[in-house]
């Protein structure tokens, strides 16, 4: 990857470049709110209309800033392990920042969920960009000389694309898809799923996520019988529906 020689001042306001474009394009799509360059730090993901933005820089952890568009399906536990209450699942701004102070990247190992997030390190002045390992929360992006725009909404980086990518549009034809990292758009990227993007000063590269904690060890499955296995996968199972569903009935 091509190093960008991005400055520290251009990485906290990477958004606010190109603010009044963008805010002008969210409203003519009837976006609420964008959520770019409000606060200090001029970071936030934009979210489509009906979806509540939210911005870094707000209720975050000292020395880290996080912004998180979508859901992390085991928050609770994240924030039992760290704080040995749950009150920090109900703001995952904050367990994201908590999150990434405790365990720095091995946090991604630890997340499950449909989501989209932003976090901006300030003493290490870098910034990291992810989404879930399936990719179901899109995160877009794009890399210009000294500037570096994401969104979790591709309209409002369209203004600043010069043309469609070709490539792309016969993707679509052909398969009704597009796989990651190209969009319809010429110079705007997806994140792909399982993968993280950082962004320093030096450059701005995409990384693998660390694979995710184990759920039980191959040598003590080894020694199970057939019974507790299905015990285990039937637990594990269960964890996973009552995850994604919160008790709530489902047909």
């Amino acid at each position: 990857q091509e190093a960008l020689r991005l400055k520290p001042d251009n990485l906290q306001a990477a958004a606010n470049l190109g603010l009044a474009a963008m805010e002008a394009q969210a409203r003519s799509l009837g976006a609420h709110t964008t959520s770019w360059a409000v606060d200090r730090l001029g970071l936030g993901l934009a979210t489509p209309p009906g979806h509540r933005s939210r911005l870094l820089g707000h209720g975050s952890e000292p020395g880290a800033t996080a912004v998180v568009a979508g859901e992390i399906f085991n928050a609770p536990d994240l924030a039992l392990e760290l704080t040995g209450s749950s009150r920090l699942a109900a703001n995952p701004d904050r367990l994201l920042s908590a999150a990434y102070r405790a365990w720095g990247l091995n946090l991604f190992a630890r997340l499950d969920g449909t989501f989209a997030a932003a976090l901006w390190d300030e003493p290490a002045q870098r910034l990291l960009l992810t989404c879930d390992r399936r990719g179901d929360a899109p995160l877009y992006y794009r890399l210009e000389p000294d500037r570096l725009l994401f969104s979790s909404w591709c309209q409002l980086l369209a203004p600043f694309a010069k043309d469609l990518d070709r490539a792309a549009a016969r993707e679509f034809l052909r398969f009704l898809y597009i796989s990651p990292p190209r969009t319809i758009y010429d110079g705007i990227s997806r994140l792909a799923p399982g993968s993280y993007l950082l962004a320093d000063t030096r450059s701005v590269t995409p990384q693998p996520l660390p694979d995710p904690l184990p759920a039980w060890s191959p040598a003590d499955l080894s020694r199970r019988s057939t019974d507790d296995l299905v015990r285990i996968f039937e637990g594990l199972l269960l964890t996973a529906i009552h995850r994604r569903t919160h008790e709530k009935a489902i047909a």
